[in-house]
C-alpha cells in the first residue's frame, strides 16, 4: 500500500504460482474432488434437469446457500428466475453458475485484485 491505496504490484502477488524445477505448480492445493465434475439433478420451477459442475463449484454454491439459509436448489432456482427475467435466459446454465460463483468470490478480494481482473476482461 502507498498512502492507504493498494499498489498494483502488491495485488499481483495474489496471482503468483509456486515454481519447482522450472515449471509452475498451478494445481498445487487442488484435490481431485475439487476438479472432478459431478452431475446433480435439480428442479428449476418444477422442471427436473441435470447440472454438471466441478466439486469446487458445488462447494461454493452450498456455502452461498447456507449463508443465506436456503437450499442449493433454491439458490439455483433464484438464479434461473433472475436470468430469465433480466436476460431472457442463458444458453449454458452451468457456465452461468461458474461465472456467478466466481463473481461472488471476487467481491471478497481486495479492490486492487478486482481492478486487475476487470481490466483484463475483453
Amino acid at each position: 500500500m502507498r498512502n492507504g491505496i493498494p499498489f498494483a504490484a502488491e495485488e499481483q502477488s495474489w496471482f503468483q504460482f509456486k515454481a519447482a524445477k522450472s515449471r509452475l505448480l498451478m494445481l498445487d492445493g487442488l484435490g481431485a474432488e475439487m476438479l472432478e465434475p459431478k452431475p446433480k439433478s435439480i428442479r428449476l420451477d418444477g422442471m427436473s434437469t441435470c447440472v454438471r459442475l466441478e466439486g469446487l463449484y458445488w462447494a461454493i454454491l452450498k456455502t452461498m446457500a447456507d449463508c443465506n439459509r436456503i437450499t442449493t436448489n433454491a439458490l439455483l432456482t433464484g438464479l434461473d428466475r433472475e436470468v430469465q427475467m433480466y436476460r431472457g435466459g442463458v444458453k449454458n446454465f452451468s457456465s452461468l453458475i461458474r461465472v456467478m460463483s466466481t463473481a461472488h468470490l471476487l467481491k471478497m478480494c481486495p479492490e486492487g485484485v478486482r481492478t486487475l481482473i476487470m481490466e483484463n476482461i475483453a
